[in-house]
């Protein structure tokens, strides 16, 4: 939607009609539901992410695409599957970090 000059929305030919706002909003419900689901029926993503954030932040890599390659390649490889902690919230501690 376009935003007129004092910044308030301002119908153009490209701006969405209240029905298909609603629509988008009510697809977005059903996939926040949707993706809830997968969560709750998957907790080893959790700790997978935890893991993996936790790496990047102590190997700090100039190149995150790169280093999440290498890190999820190396768990592949090393056909340890799911990591142990598969419950609760994710466990790190980043030593050193500034508030």
């Amino acid at each position: 939607m376009a935003l007129s000059a004092e910044g308030t929305p301002s119908s153009t030919e490209g701006s969405l009609s209240l029905q298909e706002i609603s629509h988008l909003h009510d697809r977005k419900n059903e996939l926040k539901e949707l993706h809830f689901v997968y969560v709750k029926h998957h907790p080893e993503l959790r700790s997978l992410l935890a893991d993996f954030t936790a790496a990047l932040l102590l190997e700090k890599p100039a190149n995150v695409f790169a280093f999440a390659t290498e890190h999820f390649a190396s768990l592949e490889a090393s056909n340890l599957g799911p990591p142990m902690l598969i419950h609760g919230p994710p466990i790190f501690v980043i030593a050193g970090a500034k508030r």
